[in-house]
């Protein structure tokens, strides 16, 4: 997407509901981008993408549903990286899991060069965290999240089921912070055990801060 604008809206769902789905990758390179998964009794995504994703410029803003399973509103099968532009990622209220924004596979990295990024997720019985880089083999192989510039404000919704998370930003490896401004809020963790955990930001191996402002 080089330029113009793009609104894409699903309709109610009783299995799954995709604003905007792809097996392969996205490019943004401006314009304006706006996607919408409504209401879902599976899960629903404002986003959902196969491939790698890279946001040079541009606005986009991806919206996920009500979920009886989970609500995401940029989900990732590979990786992200956002140079520019301004991009607002929102969850809904989830049975399951509710991420603003989420890579999820064996090894995936979210990179922000510049621009201006804004996730936040809603209400979950699982886990809510605005941005989550998962990693499926953590045992052998870690994801990563690196800020090199810009702004990022991850915010996540309570975590109402007993023993999930609420973070603003969790990775299921490795953080770097070079430049830029960071503000990762929690929300709270209202299920029942010590596995109930609030967490702003919460990194599995390392956490490197050189500079910004977090």
């Amino acid at each position: 997407i080089e330029d113009g604008t793009v609104n894409a809206t699903s309709g109610k769902a009783g299995g799954d509901s995709y604003g905007i789905y792809t097996s392969n990758s996205v490019t943004i390179n401006g314009g304006t981008v706006t996607a919408t998964g409504e209401s879902a009794a599976g899960s629903s995504y404002g986003i959902d993408a196969g491939g790698a994703v890279t946001i040079e410029n541009g606005t986009v803003n991806a919206t996920s549903g009500e979920a009886g399973g989970n609500s995401i509103g940029i989900h990732i099968t590979n990786s992200i990286t956002i140079s520019g532009g301004d991009v607002t990622a929102t969850a809904g209220d989830a049975g399951g899991n509710s991420y603003g924004i989420h890579t999820d596979a064996r090894s995936t990295s979210i990179i922000v060069n510049g621009g201006t990024v804004t996730a936040t997720s809603g209400e979950a019985k699982g886990d809510s965290c605005g941005i989550f880089a998962e990693s499926r083999d953590y045992d052998s192989i870690h994801s990563s999240f690196s800020i090199n510039g810009g702004s990022v404000t991850a915010t996540g919704g309570d975590a109402v089921g007993s023993g999930y998370y609420s973070c603003g930003i969790k990775v299921d490896g490795k953080i770097t912070i070079s430049r830029g401004t960071v503000n990762a809020t929690a929300g709270d963790a209202l299920g029942i055990g010590s596995n109930s955990i609030s967490m702003g930001i919460v990194s599995y191996t390392d956490l490197t801060i050189s500079g910004g402002d977090v």
